[in-house]
This record gives C-alpha cells, structure tokens and sequence, in this order.
C-alpha cells in the first residue's frame, strides 16, 4: 500500500531459529511493482540495535503442494529449495517429527518393492532439513516415515522405507524448527 494506507503482508515475532528464539522473520510472494515497507520494532517496549537482512529468491516451480510433487525415480538426485514455499501446518507430527512449521515442497515415486533411501547431501544443504514420507492420496495422506536428524551440523536428514509395489509415495523436504533454504 502507500504510507497513509498501509495493508499487513506479513509479520513475525521470534520465529523459531536453531541458534536464536529472538530473531524474527518474514516470507512472502512480492507481485512486480509493488513497493513493500518493513517495520523493525521490539517487543513491548524493548529498544535496541538490530540488523535487517533481505534475500530474495525464485519460489519453487510446481511442487509446492502435494498435487505439483516432481516425480523422481531411485539414483535421481535433485536440487530444491523450501525458500518462498507454504507451511502445510496440517502435516503436523509424522513419526516424532513436527513437519508442519517450516516452508516445505513435494516429490513423489511410485512403490517399486524396494527399501528406498531419501536424504539431503550435506555439500548441496545450507540449512536444518526434515524429511517426511506419506502414502495414499493428497487429500489423504498416511505418515510412513519421517527425519529430521536433529543435528543441526551435519545438515543431513535420511528416512528409508520399503516402497511397496502398486503405492505412490511422497516426499516432503521441509525444514527442522522453522529451518530454511537449499537443498
């Protein structure tokens, strides 16, 4: 909007972060030619020095969302970012792993009657990742398995499961408390 008639886009207080609970952070789709305003404030009536930090990134093509998941087929090895993508906070727990509170995307493959291994590479990770394995249907979705490794060097999530024949799995690469970025 314009100064004297703002409209809220986004907005966040002490998001959570593997090194800080007070750092806050914003995403969001900017549409060409809008100017965008950031307000940084503290809580309350705290003041302080701060520093703002602004990254701008392509959002992920088609996968999303469960019904765009990307085919992959066993020895692919893919590139990806969760940077710009939804929560899908509906997810929830899979598995002793909360994967509904960091941006997230989709890959599928169909059950082959092989153990299938899924991990990000740490060399090509620059953030905490999760991983989370569903079966059925997009509107139905079953936990079968889920990571997230919680060490939050190694940069590296892997979840294994056996893919039985006739079944679709998808793959879910998000991040791990609220995490992130590349993969």
């Amino acid at each position: 909007g314009s100064c004297g008639s703002l409209s809220c886009v986004a907005g966040d207080d002490d998001d959570s972060c593997p090194f800080s609970n007070l750092r806050s952070r914003v995403t969001f789709q900017s549409e060409p030619g809008e100017i965008y305003y950031f307000i940084v404030t503290g809580f309350g009536t705290n003041t302080g020095n701060y520093e703002l930090s602004v990254e701008c990134g392509e959002l992920p093509i088609n996968n999303t969302s469960c019904e765009g998941a990307i085919a992959v087929d066993c020895d692919d090895v893919v590139e990806g970012s969760t940077i710009g993508a939804p929560n899908n906070p509906e997810l929830g727990d899979c598995s002793d792993v909360n994967l509904g509170d960091a941006e997230g995307v989709w890959y599928q493959i169909e059950g082959n009657g092989l153990l299938v291994a899924a991990e990000t590479i740490q060399e090509g990770t620059d953030y905490d990742p999760a991983i989370g394995v569903f079966e059925g249907s997009c509107d139905a979705l079953n936990c079968v398995t889920a990571n997230n490794n919680a060490v939050v060097t190694t940069r590296m999530a892997r979840v294994e499961f056996l893919a039985e024949v006739g079944s679709t799995y998808y793959i879910y690469v998000t991040g791990n408390l609220g995490a992130e970025g590349d993969f």
